[in-house]
């Protein structure tokens, strides 16, 4: 959260309000690094938000995967997580309907409902609304629909629509992509459009006020935003002088609007007292000139306006010079509330106003004390998933399987290789790789690499545990070889005769859930952490590792039970659990566990306990780092092994840590994190950080580093980014 700082008194010192918007000093959190701040960032989930609206103690977000519904204590339950959810609308009770490509979804106090809606004509759905009389609408590219006796009819001509919102008086505003309409409660459509005084054509969002069709609007062209007022009779347009930030939205809470960039809210109001800057009026429409016409409900068709036009988050247009005096009602701006950042939507019900931020959730305000809410499915259960690329760049895999890479100052989602599951990501000789399942074929594994144009190369594909392999390509027909191209599928040949595809066979070994580690070496052989399914166990177990690579046809195994007449020639055993795995050292692949560190190289198994100098003999996990030292976080503090001994002479204050993870950074230095906090080693001098320092919490689960130099930070409630050291100025010189 930002820190600010008073500033309105000083203002009212003055005696009159300034002329451009001065906003309050502020600084990011920061972490005291001896070779220079780093800023954190906080970071809760990787949900991509569309819509999100509350009601009856809910709140309702509709993602690209499935819908989210939070309970008054902030709980999250995710419904139909494969689906996308473009829309949702939410009654004051807590009734909703959601829109996904499948069709509406209809909920009950965060359950879905006996009934449903009627099905939706073809096209988008971009927003739905249910209005306090309990009507429902909606609105996307078939123009502004509701349903009518129980079948949806539209209202007004065909165009493109983006949102909707309800005015007082049973009306409601459509923001279209080429302009907005108002839709009284006895159908009488008017329209507002660019030539008919609205300052651009894009609508982005639309607060009603006052009076019938009174309304404040925030509608943008190309390359600016402008702040719009309708007073029922004509537009005016309105700017900010000296206003840099990006404009996101209007919302209305407890009778103020407000205006959103991507890191504050700014109160519009009449002017009272010195304590806001006048908006600068820039252009007027003519009285009286929207066009207006009573709708005949037609029967809804899709309109052939096709998607609507783009449009990402510009600045407010620019005061231009020598401007006329306009008359124009006076409005004054001042800042509201920082924001954690960046916000990308806002929606407002009622009195509330939700503000979905880039993983950080939804900040919900209005009604009591404001309160995010977030499906934190960046906090692992286990470890981060963290990897760069070959530019630096970090990615990482949650424990839902999304793909998220580190992009313009927020973790985005991207596509999986079609058709996977993603589990674990690694570093690797040609830049960043994923392991994956396959949902239709059990036990197959597949390794992706990330290549330049955001495409996802197959490196390599087996099928584990005897499982189906990769099926063969059709052969083409050719009668002088005696093939039929008449001929039905064989059922014998293990194939369903009425859906011409192969039945996935059900494994006669164990059957995989998961691999949830990676490591690639420099020649592209792949070892993956296996999970499979347990009797005993719903979340499965953990069963070794398995080798494999592209050049060869064979996979071994290592596990507890590991027998080289089934395992392969190469098979060690090792224990079936593990908690970390580095494969790093030219030759040799470490392993963290329960029964000290394991080393698999040279044809041999090694562990290393207390009888070989692991103090503790529990080992949480394994680094591979410079000056040929092999960390090792130990029950009682960490060490490392280096010519042929181990070596656990540290500070006190390093052996109280107990620090359960660990990694290097591009520098060389070794980062130790725990119950207890942070540790770094420089060479041979450590380092602790904590509160004092800046750390927000001394609560740590994990730590990575990424090839830029900046670490990440795993809490039990969320993950922190802490950018790479910025060097202080002197030290620039």
């Amino acid at each position: 959260m930002k820190r600010t700082l008073t500033w309105l008194g000083a203002l009212l010192a003055l005696g009159c309000a300034p002329k451009t918007l001065q906003m309050p000093p502020s600084t990011p959190d920061t972490l005291s690094d001896p070779r220079g701040p780093r800023e954190i960032t906080t970071l809760l989930d990787l949900d991509v938000i569309n819509d999100a609206e509350a009601g009856g103690g809910f709140v309702y977000a509709a993602t690209e995967r499935g819908l989210l519904i939070f309970d008054a204590d902030g709980n999250a339950t995710r419904l139909m997580e494969t689906d996308r959810f473009s829309a949702v609308a939410v009654s004051a009770d807590g009734s909703a309907v959601a829109a996904s490509p499948t069709g509406l979804l209809a909920l009950r106090g965060g359950n879905p409902a006996e009934h449903t809606p009627p099905a939706l004509p073809a096209g988008d759905v971009s927003d739905l609304l249910l209005k306090a009389d309990g009507t429902l609408w909606a609105c996307g590219a078939q123009g502004v629909l509701t349903v009518r006796e129980g079948a949806w009819v539209r209202i007004g001509e065909p165009a493109y629509c983006t949102s909707l919102f309800e005015a007082p008086g049973g009306g409601l505003w459509a923001a279209l992509d080429r302009g907005a309409l108002f839709i009284d409660a006895q159908d009488v459509v008017r329209e507002h459009r660019e030539s008919r005084g609205l300052p651009a054509g894009f609508v982005r969002s639309v607060v009603p006020v006052g009076g019938e069709g009174e309304a404040y609007a925030l509608v943008q062209s190309p390359s600016d935003a402008y702040l719009a007022h309708f007073d029922g009779t004509r537009w005016f347009s309105y700017t900010i002088n000296g206003f840099e930030r990006k404009a996101v939205g209007l919302a209305r809470r407890a009778g103020d609007i407000l205006l959103f960039s991507e890191d504050y809210a700014f109160r519009i109001s009449d002017p009272v007292g010195a304590g806001g800057v006048r908006l600068t009026p820039l252009q007027r429409g003519d009285r009286d000139q929207v066009l207006g016409y009573r709708a005949e409900p037609t029967e809804p068709a899709p309109a052939e306006t096709g998607e609507p036009t783009e449009r990402s988050f510009v600045r407010l247009a620019p005061v231009p010079p020598n401007h006329p005096t306009i008359d124009a009602p006076a409005l004054v701006v001042e800042p509201a509330d920082a924001l954690a950042g960046p916000a990308y939507l806002v929606k407002s019900n009622g009195n509330q106003v939700l503000v979905a931020m880039r993983n950080q959730g939804i900040l919900v305000s209005g009604e009591g004390e404001p309160r995010m809410v977030s499906s934190r499915n960046l906090v692992a259960s286990r470890d981060l998933q963290i990897a760069g690329d070959e530019r630096g760049i970090a990615w990482l895999v949650t424990d839902d399987g999304t793909v998220g890479v580190w992009q313009d100052g927020a973790l985005r989602a991207v596509a999986a290789p079609e058709g996977t599951r993603p589990w674990s990501v690694s570093p690797g000789p040609r830049g960043v790789y994923l392991a994956s399942t396959v949902a239709d074929r059990p036990n197959v594994v597949q390794v992706h690499r990330r290549m330049p144009g955001d495409q996802w190369l197959l490196v390599v594909e087996k099928a584990l545990f005897g499982g189906a392999p990769a099926p063969a390509e059709a052969p083409v027909a050719d009668p002088e070889a005696g093939v039929d191209p008449e001929a039905g599928v064989d059922p014998e040949a293990g194939a369903d005769p009425e859906a011409g595809a192969a039945v996935p066979a059900t494994p006669a070994g164990p059957q995989l859930l998961g691999v949830p580690m990676l490591g690639v070496t420099d020649d592209e052989t792949i070892w993956v952490a296996l999970r499979v399914v347990a009797d005993t166990e719903s979340g499965g177990r953990m069963r070794g590792v398995a080798v494999f690579s592209a050049s060869t046809d064979g996979v071994t195994y290592h596990h507890q039970g590991s027998d080289r007449s089934v395992d392969g020639e190469e098979s060690h055993r090792m224990p079936d659990d593990f908690e970390a795995m580095d494969v790093n050292e030219d030759g040799m692949v470490w392993f963290a566990s329960l029964v000290g560190a394991i080393r698999i190289g040279n044809h041999q198994s090694v562990y290393f306990g207390e009888d070989r100098g692991v103090r503790g003999e529990v080992v949480s996990d394994v680094l591979v780092g410079g000056r040929g030292r092999v960390w090792v976080a130990a029950a009682e503090g960490p060490g490392y092994r280096q010519q042929q001994s181990f070596e656990f002479r540290m500070p006190q204050f390093v052996k109280d840590a107990k620090p359960l993870r660990l990694a290097l950074d591009p520098q060389g230095r070794v980062w130790a994190a725990g119950p207890n906090g942070l540790l770094v080693a420089d060479g041979d001098q450590w380092t602790a950080f904590g509160e004092a320092e800046g750390l927000p919490s001394s609560q740590l689960i994990d730590v990575e580093a990424d090839p830029n130099g900046n670490l990440w930070l795993l809490t039990p409630e969320r993950v922190f980014r802490l950018s790479r050291p910025e060097a202080p100025a002197a030290a620039q010189r």
